[in-house]
This record gives C-alpha cells, structure tokens and sequence, in this order.
C-alpha cells in the first residue's frame, strides 16, 4: 500500500463558507446540479475553459469528515452542497469495518456509495485528455492522484508566469521550450489534486494543488498521473 501524503490544505483549497449548506441536509436534485455546474465554467479569450470552485466547509463539516483528502471533500461538497456527513461516516464504518486505520481506497468506495445515494457515481477510469476536455465542459472535475515531484514548484512558477502572457500562440512557443522532458516521480507517496481546467490550443490542464492551479502539458501530466476519478450524473 502506497504512503498517502495529502498536501492539498482545505483552509487554501476552498473560499465561501458553506454553514447554512452543512445545516441543511435535504437531497439535492440532479437537476439541480446540472443547472448549477454549467454555470460554474468560464471560458477566457485565450481558449482557456476553468471550472471556478469557491466552497469553504464549515468547522462542523470538516471535522465531520475525517480522514477524507481535501480535494475529494471539495468535490462532494461541490455537487451536493447539503451533504449528509452523518450518512457519509456510517457509510466509512461499514467500509472499513470500524477500523481506525483508513485507506484511500476505503474512502472513495465510501464516496461512491455515498454518491449513489443521490444517484450519481464516482468511477475510476484511466486518464484520456479527450474525457478530461469533455468533463470539464460538462463543469465536473476530475479527482486526480498523482505522484508527488519535487518538480511541481517549477510547475506552479511557470504558471504564475502563464498569467501574465496575454498571447496564447506566444505562451505556446515558449512551452516548446519550459516543458519539463522529465519529472520525479516517487513511487512511495501520492498527492491528490482536482483537475479544473483545460486549454485545446496549448495542450495544456489545470490541476488544483494546495488550492492553486498548476498548468501542466498533457505530457508532463501523463508523466506523474498514477489515478483518476470521474464524477457520472
């Protein structure tokens, strides 16, 4: 079993309080979501399409959900906002067989079937940049493993520096020559992340990392992708 070293902070990952929404624990409809998801993509004049994510867990929701990575509760949060952590954890138990010791792998089982109470699903597939694209013009993000590199720094530095290049065939260019050939890659920890953006032109997406997006290419993401999981409505 792999170390799980989980660097995605809630207090940074998440903006807008949501008490009343922990308070309330009433279903919500599909309907409802769908609405709700496509309004949360922009698209920029530079090809970028970004699912903005602004949620914050109450304490109370937090401490609730114990033992789940950030990104996974962003998600859970993100489509069903009235969240029952009640029926979640009761679900955890039974997964885990009451045991302290939890497994990423019991944790997103617990999703999933948390998830079906509300008629949707949380299904591991393997990466494809064309479902990514087509997910993220749904508005649903994909959470996302990857192995954690060192390299992520000069990943997010490139992406501070993407911000202020206004020219998308110019940034393009310059990728020839900033995109990383190689990453580590540990093959003992994994950190997790919420894939929320894409470009086409550029080839490149955004992944939610300590609550700040990092641009990869499409090759470096391949490099250091260990799992993916999709949300299906």
């Amino acid at each position: 079993m792999k170390l799980i070293k989980n660097i995605c902070a809630i207090a940074l990952a998440l903006c807008l309080a949501l008490p009343c929404a922990y308070a309330q624990r009433s279903k919500t409809s599909n309907a409802d979501i769908k609405s709700r998801l496509s309004e949360g993509i922009t698209k920029s004049d530079n090809g970028d399409f970004f699912i903005e994510i602004k949620l914050r867990a109450a304490k109370a929701a937090v401490e609730s959900a114990k033992d789940i990575p950030s990104p996974l509760l962003m998600l859970l949060l993100y489509v069903d906002p009235k969240m029952d952590f009640d029926k979640f954890n009761k679900i955890m138990v039974k997964e885990t067989g009451g045991k302290e010791t939890r497994y990423v792998a019991d944790i997103l089982n617990a999703a999933d079937k948390y998830l079906a109470t509300n008629n949707m699903q949380l299904k591991k597939i393997k990466f494809s940049a064309n479902n990514a694209r087509l997910k993220i013009d749904q508005g649903l993000p994909l959470f996302i493993s990857l192995h954690e590199s060192s390299d992520f720094g000069k990943i997010l530095a490139r992406s501070e520096l993407r911000k202020q290049n206004e020219d998308i065939k110019e940034w393009k260019k310059s990728l020839a020559k900033t995109q990383l050939k190689t990453l580590s890659a540990s093959k003992n920890y994994i950190t997790f992340g919420l894939l929320v953006g894409y470009n086409k032109i550029t080839s490149e997406f955004a992944i939610l990392l300590d609550g700040k997006p990092h641009w990869f290419t499409e090759a470096e993401l391949k490099k250091v992708v260990s799992d993916c999981h999709e949300l299906r409505l």
